[in-house]
């Protein structure tokens, strides 16, 4: 788990597929542990990932290039698969401005997002 005072990052394995769930406020500090565990999993060999950004109440523009950082990492370095869940209208467009859909599908349930992953 990584926790600052504005969020935190749980990550668990469901089917094979890992998932970090992030909640609160993600900017720099979160993000860093966020990229620290996904260096962490992929030195694992696990390179079927999920980011929930559901429980988010702000994504900072330093998180959504820590979220393509990630995605050009897990997919292009890994050849392995990036799921964004659930994100907010105001994250998705960050996200689509900012290319990460370049690297990673969108979800809009956990259960869609581990399909997505396996398929």
């Amino acid at each position: 788990m990584g926790e600052t005072p504005s969020g935190q990052i749980y990550k668990k394995e469901v089917d094979g597929v890992i998932v970090f769930t992030i909640s609160g406020y993600f900017e720099e500090s979160l993000s860093r542990k966020l990229l620290k565990m996904v260096h962490e999993t992929l030195a694992e060999k696990k390179v079927k990932i999920i980011f929930d950004v559901s429980q988010c109440s702000v994504i900072t523009s330093f998180g959504v290039s820590i979220i393509l950082e990630s995605g050009e990492r897990i997919v292009e370095d890994f050849q392995g698969t990036l799921v964004i869940c659930q994100p907010s209208d105001l994250a998705f467009r960050a996200f689509t401005m900012a290319g990460v859909f370049h690297e990673a599908a969108v979800a809009s349930s956990i259960t869609e997002a581990i399909s997505l992953c396996k398929s």
